[in-house]
C-alpha cells in the first residue's frame, strides 16, 4: 500500500452515494406493513427483571424493505386483569405465527421459538402520545401466505 492514499476509487462511488438513504435510523411511519419475524426470545427487562417476549421484525414491503424494527411485550401488571390481557396479547400472536406452547415457559426452548421465524405477517404500526410519553404499537394483523393464490397480484394490497 502506497504511503499517500488519495482514495480516488471513491469517485466511482459518487452515482451510488447520491442513491444513499441517509434516513435509516429514522422510525418508520405508522401504516400496515408486511413483516418478517426475524428473532423471537423471552427475556428479562433491564432494570426491574419483569419477563418480556422481545420480537425482531424485518420489513419486506410495501415500503422501507429491510428496515428493522423491535418490539417488546412486557409482562408487568399489578392486578390479575392486567396480566391475563397482556398473555393474551402474547398468546394471541404467538398462535397467528403458527406457535401454540402449552406453557409460557416452553418459549425458553429453542425448538419452540423457531417456529415463529421467517413467518411473514401484516403489521399495523401505530403511534400514540399521552402527555409527553410516545408509545409504539405493532399489532399483527394476519399471516401471510406464500401460496399463488395470496399473492401481491391477487390483491393482498401491496
Amino acid at each position: 500500500m502506497p504511503e499517500y492514499d488519495d482514495f480516488s476509487d471513491l469517485d466511482d462511488l459518487q452515482p451510488d452515494w447520491v442513491n444513499a438513504d441517509d434516513d435509516l435510523n429514522s422510525p418508520i411511519p405508522d401504516g400496515l406493513y408486511q413483516m418478517r419475524v426475524a428473532s423471537m426470545e423471552l427475556t428479562r427487562t433491564k432494570n426491574t427483571q419483569k419477563p418480556m417476549v422481545k420480537w425482531g421484525l424485518e420489513v419486506i414491503g410495501p415500503t422501507h424493505e429491510g428496515r428493522k424494527v423491535f418490539d417488546n411485550q412486557v409482562i408487568h401488571g399489578d392486578d390479575a386483569e392486567t396480566k391475563k390481557l397482556q398473555l393474551s396479547f402474547i398468546k394471541s400472536r404467538l398462535k397467528l405465527c403458527g406457535c401454540e406452547p402449552q406453557k409460557l415457559g416452553d418459549l425458553r426452548e429453542p425448538h419452540v421459538r423457531e417456529q415463529v421465524l421467517d413467518v411473514e405477517v401484516e403489521v399495523k404500526k401505530r403511534t400514540t402520545v399521552k402527555g409527553e410519553n410516545e408509545y409504539v404499537n405493532y399489532t399483527f394483523l394476519r399471516r401471510l401466505e406464500l401460496d399463488a393464490s395470496n399473492s401481491p397480484e391477487e390483491g393482498r394490497g401491496f
